[in-house]
């Protein structure tokens, strides 16, 4: 198990700037902090997940929101590798000093992908509710001027999800466009992306980053003005706007560029702020872990690279007249 301690040997704690969105905004000042892919694990090292360094990254994360000036944190899923209650007691130990409310919301390592129990006696999904939301999905929390939704994509009623490909069930979007009706302003969390990357090969695994049914999601989201997605899941910082409708997908913790973002949501709009987690040596680690690593963590760091060499991804609130993004299909 690695070093509990934080890390103080980082460069910086502001990073750049991933994404700036008119959409959502807030008359009361608020700062949000979305933490995604964990993979918090215990005994084991390597991949390109650099699974020895996760312990290490998510002290200096409580460290950091510590002494943030923060209204919440959502934690976007994968907060463990394999979900046993091992890993789960070690992210509770570890997020304990907290004062800063918080909620989470699962991702494929969670829970099983259907509504059960696995062999190895991990959480199911209405466990996970219970530790870590309000008790149910989708999940609505206050954070100063803003209502975070949180959706599970990790796990259907029907056990139809193929690998680690992620879903909103009929039950869930009909319990969110009730929910949705009474918010003020919200925004949605979800740990599966709404639609795949512009560049992303159209074959497995690649597939399973995306939700099954995108459309259905964005329906209603669109019948209730929601004006931002935030995901995770792809390891990858990433921003983009499709009709009105902005997804911003959080960057990793576990590996490269083992970061965090931060959302500060005011009357002008919205700024996403990517903080780096890891110093210069380990940065070069975990680069070095997935450069040499199975062909998916190549992939993935391909694409995260080029997206850190060219932030901000968006940008709507720049003086040209069309905004400034990247692709999706």
């Amino acid at each position: 198990m690695g070093t509990g301690t934080a890390d103080r040997g980082r460069e910086s704690t502001v990073g750049p700037t991933i994404g700036r969105f008119l959409e959502p905004s807030a008359s009361t000042r608020t700062r949000i902090a979305v933490v995604g892919d964990i993979h918090l694990s215990i005994d084991t090292h390597g991949t390109w997940k650099v699974l020895h360094r996760t312990e290490r990254r998510l002290s200096t994360v409580i460290a950091d929101c510590e002494l943030d000036d923060l209204d919440g944190i959502i934690f976007a899923g994968d907060l463990t590798r394999s979900g046993s209650h091992r890993e789960f007691e070690s992210f509770d130990e570890l997020v304990e000093p907290l004062e800063v409310p918080w909620v989470a919301i699962p991702g494929n390592h969670d829970v099983p992908p259907w509504d059960g129990r696995n062999p190895d006696g991990s959480l199911t999904r209405d466990e996970f509710a219970a530790a870590y939301a309000d008790g149910s999905f989708p999940t609505v929390a206050r954070f100063g001027g803003v209502d975070v939704v949180g959706l599970n994509t990790a796990s259907t009623p029907d056990d139809r999800l193929s690998g680690w490909g992620g879903d909103v069930s009929d039950e869930q979007l009909a319990a969110l466009d009730d929910r949705l009706s009474s918010l003020e302003n919200p925004i949605v969390c979800c740990h599966h992306n709404l639609y795949p990357l512009a560049e992303q090969p159209e074959a497995e695994p690649w597939e399973w980053f995306s939700l099954d049914r995108p459309a259905a999601l964005e329906a209603v989201l669109s019948n209730h003005d929601v004006p931002l997605v935030v995901s995770a899941h792809h390891h990858l910082p990433a921003a983009t706007v499709r009709d009105d409708l902005r997804e911003l997908i959080v960057p990793p913790v576990c590996s490269f560029p083992q970061a965090y973002c931060v959302l500060e949501i005011d009357e002008r709009g919205t700024t996403a702020r990517l903080v780096p987690l890891a110093t210069p040596e380990e940065t070069v680690e975990a680069y070095w872990h997935a450069a040499t690593g199975d062909p998916l963590g190549r992939g993935v760091l391909e694409m995260a690279s080029s997206r850190l060499e060219r932030l901000p991804l968006v940008d709507e609130r720049a003086d040209d007249e069309r905004p400034n993004c990247e692709e999706r299909r």
